[in-house]
């Protein structure tokens, strides 16, 4: 089981991303990989979304959004640290590419 984050943007994730880059992510297939004893971060390619597939809260908080990026922390267990560092990292990198986070197990924006 995973700790799940979610990016809402209008603009995609950059493959050549220096804020993941600096801090420890590798770039796999259609991923990139950040992992640490016992626990790892994966960001998922992100996919387009039609404006009806998108939450009523995502939308009222940032119009214009065409894409979404997943992000779970493996397991869900992982030390608080990470999933701190991790959420800090995606809030700037959302805001690098005109989104919000969405955390699902909190159900915070």
């Amino acid at each position: 089981m995973s700790y799940d984050l979610k990016i809402w943007s209008s603009r995609q994730m950059p493959a050549n991303n220096s804020l993941l880059a600096d801090a420890g992510y590798k770039l796999g297939n259609d991923y990139f990989v950040r992992e640490g004893n016992g626990w790892q971060v994966v960001i998922s390619s992100f996919v387009t979304v039609e404006p009806e597939d998108i939450p009523d809260t995502i939308m009222q908080a940032l119009p214009g959004i065409s894409y979404m990026t997943e992000i779970n922390i493996e397991p869900i267990s992982a030390p608080d640290k990470v999933r701190n560092e991790t959420l800090r990292l995606f809030k700037a990198l959302a805001t690098k590419i005109k989104g919000v986070v969405e955390d699902p197990q909190d159900g915070t924006i």
